[in-house]
């Protein structure tokens, strides 16, 4: 989308729309819309992204990576157990 007006709040209104699209990809479990939850570890994955998307170079690579990283996180949050041996086998 072009931006022709110079409007402070539409400025990054790609990347926000990026930011959403991904983040409502990412919410298809059981805890609800990914958009809605208040968490301060969900906030600053949503503030990066958001900031990658903004000022750094964005490939389809460092985006598939960005996101696995993600779900690499909701799993060992998801455990008590250390997962690295269980995650070593997988070399």
């Amino acid at each position: 989308m072009q931006v022709i007006g110079q409007e402070k709040e539409l400025i990054y209104v790609n990347e926000k729309f990026v930011l959403a699209y991904i983040l409502d990809s990412l919410s298809n479990d059981e805890k609800g819309n990914i958009l809605l939850r208040n968490n301060a570890g969900l906030k600053s994955f949503k503030e990066s992204l958001l900031y990658f998307l903004k000022y750094r170079y964005t490939s389809a690579t460092s985006l598939e990576l960005m996101i696995m990283a993600f779900f690499s996180g909701q799993i060992y949050q998801e455990t008590d157990e250390d997962l690295s041996s269980i995650l070593a086998k997988y070399k």
